[in-house]
């Protein structure tokens, strides 16, 4: 991971939220994780407290206790079994769970994927270095087309020229490739396709540890993205027929509304721009003091800044969003065809990010990616 300090800020989220949120529960009452919006949910040490943990969809839990947030929302402190230990996990949002009495289900993994690298290095091959996780992360060489900062913990991902190309073909740009590679989709959301996606680990630190530090083990990533993403724009440009992040078929209603969160987007950044704001390139002074009033395209060699020198740059803009929507950061740049984009589910902050279920994969010595798995995953792209 980087070792130094930069401080990031994340975008504001307005939510009005009116009374008590009173579910009711047992003891002891079994229930299966089950986030709409992401294929695991955050764990936190009190309710709305700090991350600590995800818990992948699926997994059975047993709710202790319920808690309230500052706001009155409910959380569920949970515990469940972990390969034969029984773990006090810690508080999840409540409405979150499903306690429906399905909690003997077993989530469905597709089309043998997530492939499983034991070493940064051995993703090369498909055009891409996530060079943050895997024993070797600090050896391994990155290419020269580096992706975004955005964060002490977010993906540290940079691709090839050929990669490069091969997207540019559909109406990419290296800005909007790599926000797009960062934002966590597994599934195309207008065809409802498995993406083939990937996770990097470093086995033995799992083994030892038994459960995932940070930089132990990624989340899950796609190796290729649809081409609905092609301007930075998802929730504008994609009709979500289905949920990106978990396959669900969507209803009309719902893909309506992620059409009205790309507008209501487009529309803030659209004023952002023509305010002015961003409109020259950022000094080192201005970087290091985090000025709020220029835009980043690449960090330069600034003070302080010497690991993330090419990366490109994000830019902090306060956009009021539905609480189900999650635009992890924004770029502002010429680039991008409207001078902006956006990624999705992209999570810069420091800490464990990978799902429970990601770690029992890598343990378990499935989804290898082999020389063939590697070849078919080239083989599909170059037919699409």
């Amino acid at each position: 991971m980087r070792a130094f300090a930069y401080v990031f800020c994340v975008l504001a989220v307005l939510v009005a939220v009116s009374g008590f949120d009173h579910p009711a529960w047992a003891a002891g009452e079994e229930c299966l994780i089950a986030d709409p919006n992401d294929t695991s949910l955050n764990v936190r040490d009190a309710p709305n407290g700090n991350k600590i943990n995800r818990l992948r969809n699926g997994r059975k839990v047993v709710v202790q206790e319920i808690g309230y947030d500052a706001r009155g929302r409910a959380w569920a402190n949970v515990s469940g079994d972990y390969k034969g230990t029984w773990r006090d996990w810690g508080w999840v949002f409540h409405r979150y769970l499903d306690c429906s009495g399905a909690a003997d289900a077993v989530p469905v993994q597709g089309a043998g994927f997530p492939l499983v690298f034991t070493r940064a290095a051995d993703v090369r091959p498909l055009g891409l270095v996530l060079a943050n996780y895997g024993p070797d992360y600090q050896t391994v060489k990155k290419f020269a087309n580096r992706c975004h900062y955005y964060g002490d913990g977010g993906n540290d991902i940079s691709v090839s020229d050929a990669m490069l190309r091969h997207y540019q073909g559909k109406g990419f740009s290296l800005n909007s490739l790599c926000m797009a590679l960062v934002s966590g989709v597994l599934f195309d959301p207008e065809t409802g396709a498995r993406l083939p996606s990937y996770i990097v680990v470093d086995e033995k630190s799992l083994r030892e540890m038994g459960f995932a530090e940070a930089g132990v083990i990624s989340e899950e990533l796609p190796l290729d993205v649809p081409r609905c993403f092609s301007r930075g724009l998802p929730y504008s440009d994609c009709t979500f027929n289905f949920h990106p992040q978990t396959g669900a078929k969507l209803g009309q209603e719902t893909s309506d509304w992620y059409r009205s969160v790309g507008e209501t987007v487009v529309a803030s950044l659209r004023r952002e721009l023509g305010s002015g704001r961003f409109a020259s390139e950022c000094t080192c002074a201005q970087v290091e003091a985090n000025a709020d009033h220029c835009r980043v395209e690449k960090h330069g060699a600034c003070r302080d800044h010497q690991l993330i020198v090419g990366d490109l740059g994000v830019e902090y803009v306060a956009v009021s969003l539905p609480d189900q929507a999650w635009v992890g950061f924004y770029d502002i740049s010429p680039a991008l065809p409207l001078g902006f984009g956006y990624a999705l589910y992209a999570d810069g902050a420091a800490g464990p990010s990978s799902a429970a279920g990601s770690e029992q994969l890598a343990l378990s010595g499935k989804n290898r990616a082999t020389k063939i798995r590697i070849q078919e995953v080239l083989n599909a792209r170059a037919q699409n």
